[in-house]
């Protein structure tokens, strides 16, 4: 076995040396409550839309192309994105400076639906999560799996720890791991 001083030797060559690694954890670690319920729903959206749009794509292509789907988007004002016309959808279906996925761009319109709906019950969506309890985690992505769109399995623990949300990401184990487990048959 490695020991852990090899690993974060290893993690932080991968990723632009020690400096560029302690930013990117700084980024992981959960926020408090009251700083997570300040999150702008609009930033709420993009963040889930982010996360949406980068299933199954390269971070790195959704990165490139965020300023488009900023303005693609209406900045995400939640308002907006719910009551997307049928025309505005055709145009974002042919828009190339955006991922032209049908199923993603409508999954914006429906969690910006559920974003109105979830500021109507709290007065923010943010609010709302925020105040979801951390030992209730596994609820909260059920919430979000039955409630939102494309928000279920990883998708959703990946856009609950990018709003500071305590979260873990379970990754699959399986012949091709590099978990070695003896017990395990």
């Amino acid at each position: 076995m490695r020991h852990f001083d090899e690993i974060i030797d290893l993690a932080a060559e991968r990723h632009g040396g020690r400096d560029a690694l302690e930013r990117m954890l700084a980024e992981t670690r959960p926020s408090a409550p009251q700083d997570i319920a300040k999150i702008p729903d609009d930033r709420i959206l993009a963040t889930m839309t982010q996360r949406v749009f980068s299933a199954g794509f390269s971070s790195k292509v959704i990165d490139a192309k965020w300023e488009a789907f900023e303005s693609a988007f209406e900045q995400f004002d939640p308002a907006c994105c719910a009551w997307m016309t049928e025309e505005r959808f055709d145009e974002l279906l042919k828009d190339k400076n955006i991922v032209r996925n049908g199923a993603k761009i409508k999954s914006v319109q429906e969690n910006g639906r559920f974003l109105v709906e979830l500021a109507e019950k709290k007065g923010n969506a943010a609010r709302f999560l925020s105040e979801w309890p951390d030992a209730d985690y596994v609820g909260l992505l059920d919430f979000l799996k039955k409630n939102g769109s494309r928000l279920g399995g990883e998708t959703g623990m990946h856009f609950l720890r990018s709003i500071g949300k305590p979260a873990f990401i379970t990754m699959p184990v399986g012949r091709n791991s590099t978990c070695s487990n003896p017990d395990r048959s």
